[in-house]
């Protein structure tokens, strides 16, 4: 892998050889403008075509490490996949290791490097999946989560300010909706277990939660 920067608004190009599982430069600051637009930023007084939608990013010129990349679902899901093949030649089974298992707790909230964690949280993302699953989510309503073992990834790539930022509350809900129903195929119509004792997404206990 080799790394080139340019001085032009800062850009940063990340180039993979043919046999990586990511195809080159698949992740963008600066994208094509044909893009739906994502909202209205008061800030800067017009629709954001392309543009990152964070305000510290787009102070720093778009380009932060928080914030500020496009790409598409298929290469966002590309990127899911080489955690869940263990680093598909792209990084170290133990770097892969070391990013998902959980470094810092608060109450419920776990996070791995980079990676929320699963979470027995009904309002995690991660909730429906099995305990080992770990993700993100972006502010406008975008999230990829991976479920290593069901060898499941998810993208959602979506966008709940569109109409204003106060009208992006339900996206968490959705989420979760999502992964149900997205989780119940996998397992024929029962989701993961809750209890902070089970290690199995099949378990039986009386504490496990199932759809029909």
């Amino acid at each position: 892998m080799r790394r080139r920067t340019h001085s032009t608004r800062h850009r940063l190009r990340i180039e993979l050889d043919r046999e990586s599982p990511i195809p080159s430069s698949p992740f963008h600051h600066s994208p094509s403008s044909s893009l739906a637009p994502t909202e209205v930023c008061a800030w800067r007084q017009r629709w954001l075509i392309g543009e990152v939608d964070d305000e510290n990013a787009a102070g720093m010129d778009g380009v932060a490490g928080h914030a500020g990349l496009f790409s598409t679902a298929r290469d966002v899901a590309r990127l899911g996949e080489v955690y869940v093949r263990g680093g598909w030649g792209l990084l170290h089974p133990e770097t892969v290791m070391e990013m998902t298992r959980c470094q810092a707790e608060d109450e419920a909230v776990r996070r791995g490097l980079g990676w929320q964690l699963w979470s027995p949280d009904e309002t995690s993302s991660g909730h429906p999946f099995s305990r080992r699953a770990y993700g993100h989510t972006g502010f406008t309503g975008t999230s990829l989560w991976v479920d290593p073992e069901q060898a499941l990834v998810v993208v959602c790539l979506t966008n709940r300010v569109y109409y204003g930022r106060r009208q992006g509350g339900r996206i968490a809900k959705f989420r979760v909706a999502l992964h149900e129903a997205i989780a119940a195929t996998q397992t024929g119509g029962e989701t993961s277990c809750t209890s902070a004792e089970c290690t199995s997404a099949e378990c039986t206990s009386a504490e496990c939660t199932s759809s029909d």
